[in-house]
């Protein structure tokens, strides 16, 4: 078993050349963007967080990663936070 980044350096399309791979419910393993309880309000650390979470922004990872990584924009709710 190896993650995503480890196959596409070793040239491996974790789409096409895997045996297995997690669907869109693998929220075990979501990036969670975060800041200091004394940054919660600072604008520009928000408008990263928008940003990240735009539809182009979506489709930059599907493309650039191939379908390999999943965008996963969920509320911490649907995580268990």
């Amino acid at each position: 078993m190896i993650n995503n980044g480890i196959a596409r350096d070793a040239g491996y399309n974790p789409v096409e050349d895997s045996v297995y791979h997690e669907d869109e419910t693998a929220t075990d393993y979501v990036n969670i963007i975060a800041s200091r309880s004394e940054d919660t309000d600072n604008e520009t650390l928000q408008r990263v967080a928008e940003l990240f979470q735009e539809e182009d922004t979506k489709q930059f990872i599907e493309e650039e990663h191939e379908g390999s990584l999943i965008p996963a924009f969920l509320p911490l709710e649907e995580i268990g936070w």
